[in-house]
């Protein structure tokens, strides 16, 4: 990590740069161009194409860092060429990729088509509402008797023919929302023997935005850890159907029925004017002025141990920034000599039963004092390569549950007001929803959400906050229902504070499962099963030093880690163009079977229309119905979105042509290529034909060169 001033940093010039040179390339006219298009798939630049664009922004740019040749293959969208175009650093140390590189995908909400009709998901039995407090409760209910359903609101008992439960959160006073949640855990567990025999639904009602508070600055995000509930019960009860809607508050019950009654992916928000999905993209991160610098006060929570501890002396190597640790364990005492220089666990057991036990201990106790002893020792590691690394550094021993506590401890520190907050504490108590007690349930869940309530009551102006969420919170997973919930809760309190503080850096990190984190050795093989990869401890906290640089103020949720089970990814809504002025040539539907070529040029995981073919069905279009004349040429070629198959849609394609109009010696034939289907406009270009095609020139002898064959024969030299 050095402290050099670079050649030159990337910012707007740059990316303005690289608009043009790719708009001049590729005949896109820039206001159509955005960061996230993908190379290939969208803008049809290929392996020669990106080395054309990097040598023209290198030469108008001079300075620029080179791209490996290497590294050209593996940046799939400009952002990613815009990132690799710039490293630098301005006094305090930047961030540097991590040995591994790991996997990050940051969550989206997009417009999404509205779902097929499938009808009510259940036909018989009582649907039971529940909410926290008068609002859209009843609206629901009276939109379902509306319709022949039987529906009741309830509180505490379940009807005997339950078929459906809804549970609603209007939200707006925190603690009546949040002893709604628990409740809504409760009502859950009691439901299961219900919604499962009679393979019932299951659907949470948020009103935050309509948009799983993406939108907007106001809104309750405690009502967010509803979602972790359907979420949950997908892994846990495959019978039943789930569905958690973000509805908008000028909606009605009627809107949320009519929603049920249609297809769709598990999570959709709805909004007056349109329906949204959420997606995950992938977008690497770029190098940025630090959001923390040298003796700004940062409090961790987590203590100083194992993940939290390696984020920790990552971030003070990178920035050397003061450090408040909060954990549960004791404040580190001095270690005995005798136990100083041993470091094998069964010769510290050994040692232990004597010293401590006089040689008679029970196991449990044996082990219960070997722990405390290696947590004693961990902290004080930590805690000297923090001030190694330049960190000045307190660790106090705090439930952060409890506000005067926490308030307490914050106000007897010496190291400066607080500029930053990591929230990493976490609890698990992993078990199946109908043997999940409720205080489990509230251990895990107040950790999470109470301890980060008092955080963020007692501390203002915040250059940087990160949440260690997970992708529990995005997927869901069995066992880890109050997991799920909390972790919700903490990416809604990031997007509404984001909104709402934007000087503030702002990140919701939902890890995957780290080595050495809260993953048993049970845990890990299970992960390793299914493909998920562990996020080593180095990787995982250059990753965090990396976010903290990360310019981009609008990547709130992010996802660290590889092997996903991702759900499919809802289509969105394309608005139609306009109707078509030219006349189609050919038509026919774009499938592997009509056309199996398309399965050798495959993208993304999606078969992908070459440009190649696009070009050859224009010129053939162009000269149908011109007899006599021939191909030229084209202009002004543009893909305005690449054609893929995807979502097992195969659509009808038209390729139209217009009026033969002369210019000059020749003439000129607009073209296009549309999908029937959906009536999008995905390429256009003007195709130059010509009664005859000009002669080639003659080539003349250059520099005494030989204007004959050679001759003599092989034979004869």
């Amino acid at each position: 990590l050095g402290a050099g001033q670079p050649a030159h940093q990337p910012g707007d010039q740059t990316q303005d740069v690289l608009l043009g040179v790719v708009a001049e390339k590729t005949g896109y006219p820039v206001e159509m161009l955005n960061l996230d298009m993908d190379l290939e798939a969208d803008l049809g630049i290929d392996s020669i194409k990106r080395v054309e664009i990097l040598a023209a922004v290198e030469e108008m740019i001079p300075g620029l860092p080179k791209v490996a040749a290497d590294q050209m293959g593996s940046l799939r969208s400009l952002r990613q060429v815009l990132g690799a175009l710039g490293h630098g650093s301005n006094g305090v140390a930047r961030p540097v990729a991590p040995a591994r590189a790991l996997g990050r995908k940051v969550l989206r909400a997009i417009e999404i088509e509205a779902g097929q009709t499938t009808g009510f998901p259940v036909t018989s039995g009582t649907v039971a509402v529940a909410e926290d407090q008068s609002g859209l409760g009843e609206s629901i209910v009276a939109a379902l008797q509306g319709r022949g359903m039987k529906a009741q609101m309830v509180q505490g008992e379940l009807p005997a023919d339950l078929s459906g439960l809804i549970l609603v959160a209007n939200g707006g006073q925190w603690e009546a929302t949040e002893k709604f949640l628990k409740q809504a855990f409760l009502l859950t567990k009691q439901a299961a023997k219900g919604l499962r025999e009679s393979k019932g639904m299951l659907v949470s009602v948020s009103r935050m935005d309509g948009a799983f508070g993406m939108a907007a600055k106001s809104f309750d995000p405690l009502a967010g850890a509803l979602a972790g509930l359907p979420k949950t019960v997908a892994h846990e009860w495959p019978e039943v159907w789930v569905r958690a809607l973000d509805v908008a508050r000028e909606l009605d019950g009627e809107a949320v029925v009519s929603e049920l009654c249609l297809g769709g992916p598990v999570e959709v928000g709805l909004r007056p004017d349109r329906r949204l999905g959420l997606v995950i993209d992938s977008v690497a991160t770029q190098a940025g002025e630090p959001a923390l610098g040298e003796g700004d006060l940062v409090v961790i929570t987590g203590g100083a141990r194992g993940v939290t501890a390696h984020t920790a002396i990552a971030l003070a190597k990178a920035a050397r920034p003061n450090f408040l640790l909060l954990g549960r364990s004791d404040v580190p005492s001095a270690e005995p000599e005798w136990l100083s220089g041993l470091t094998d666990a069964a010769a510290i057991k050994k040692t232990l039963l004597s010293r401590e036990f006089n040689g008679k201990a029970t196991p449990v106790e044996l082990e219960q004092s070997y722990r405390s002893h290696m947590a004693n020792r961990e902290i004080r590691q930590t805690l000297a390569a923090l001030e190694q690394a330049g960190s000045k550094v307190e660790y106090r021993s705090v439930d952060i549950r409890d506000r005067k506590a926490v308030k307490k401890v914050l106000g007897e520190t010496k190291l400066g007001p607080v500029k930053g907050v990591v929230h990493g504490a976490g609890v698990l108590a992993d078990r199946r929803i109908e043997d999940k007690t409720a205080e489990q349930f509230d251990s895990v869940f107040d950790t999470k959400v109470s301890g980060l309530r008092n955080l963020l009551e007692l501390t203002k102006n915040l250059k940087a906050l990160v949440l260690f969420s997970s992708v529990t919170s995005r997927f869901g997973r069995p066992g880890q229902l109050d997991y799920c919930m909390a972790n919700e809760v903490l990416n809604k309190v990031a997007q509404q504070y984001a909104r709402q503080h934007p000087e503030c850096k702002v990140a919701s990190m939902c890890w995957g499962p780290w080595e050495g984190g809260m993953v048993t050795p049970g845990l890990k093989k299970e992960f390793e099963r299914l493909g998920v990869g562990l996020i080593p401890l180095e990787g995982g906290a250059q990753a965090l030093v990396n976010e903290l640089s990360h310019p981009a103020k609008d990547e709130i949720e992010v996802l660290i880690g590889d092997g996903f089970p991702e759900p499919e990814r809802p289509a969105p809504r394309v608005t139609a163009a306009p109707a078509s002025q030219l006349a189609p040539v050919l038509e026919r539907k774009l499938s592997t079977e009509n056309f199996p070529f398309l399965e050798s040029h495959v993208i993304g995981g999606r078969p992908v229309l070459p440009v190649a073919v696009i070009l050859e069905w224009f010129a053939h279009a162009a000269l149908h119905g011109n007899i006599g004349l021939r191909f030229f040429g084209i202009e002004d070629l543009r893909i305005l979105r690449g054609l893929a198959l995807e979502n097992g849609v195969e659509p009808t394609i038209a390729v139209s042509a217009g009026e033969l109009v002369p210019d000059g010696d020749g003439f000129r034939v607009e073209v296009e290529l549309r999908d029937q289907t959906r009536n999008i406009l995905h390429a256009r270009g003007t195709v130059l034909l010509a009664p005859d095609l000009p002669s080639a020139p003659a080539l003349e002898p250059v520099n005494g060169l030989a204007s004959q064959a050679y001759p003599y024969e092989p034979g004869q030299i």
